[in-house]
């Protein structure tokens, strides 16, 4: 990952001024996920548009092709939006990290540590800003 880019979004999500969201990358109330952080720096750098609201969700759109090489309008909700990606020097549209493995509902553990992408990491571990940031600091 790009270093200015990569010190930038750990700043940001180390300042205390965004609230937690999760399932998308920001909700109508302006909840956002970790990597809704990290658009928000590519849309003030101009990499990207502003997302637009639709439906209780905000959309990022940018023009993009299909598979099959045809121009069209591509958009976001989840993850990454490809042009955010690619700036940024990510490989995955939701990065990898490792965290610390937690017992399944049988009390199973598998390993020391599991592979997880950065939207379960916000969405379903439980993890806030700052423990994602220390994860985005220390592996990407």
């Amino acid at each position: 990952m790009d270093a200015r880019i990569k010190s930038k979004w750990v700043e940001y999500l180390r300042d205390g001024t965004r609230t937690q969201g999760t399932n998308m990358l920001r909700d109508e109330e302006g909840n956002q996920c970790c990597l809704d952080v990290l658009c928000e720096i590519a849309v003030e750098e101009g990499v990207i548009k502003p997302p637009v609201l639709f439906g209780g969700l905000y959309i990022y759109s940018w023009a993009g092709t299909d598979k099959y090489g045809n121009a069209r309008t591509l958009s976001e909700v989840g993850v990454l939006p490809k042009p955010v990606m690619e700036w940024a020097g990510l490989i995955h549209a939701s990065p990898y990290v490792m965290i610390p493995a937690h017992e399944d509902e049988y009390g199973y553990v598998e390993a020391e540590t599991i592979e997880v992408t950065l939207d379960e990491v916000n969405d379903s571990y439980g993890y806030s800003f700052e423990m994602i940031s220390d994860l985005i600091e220390e592996q990407l």
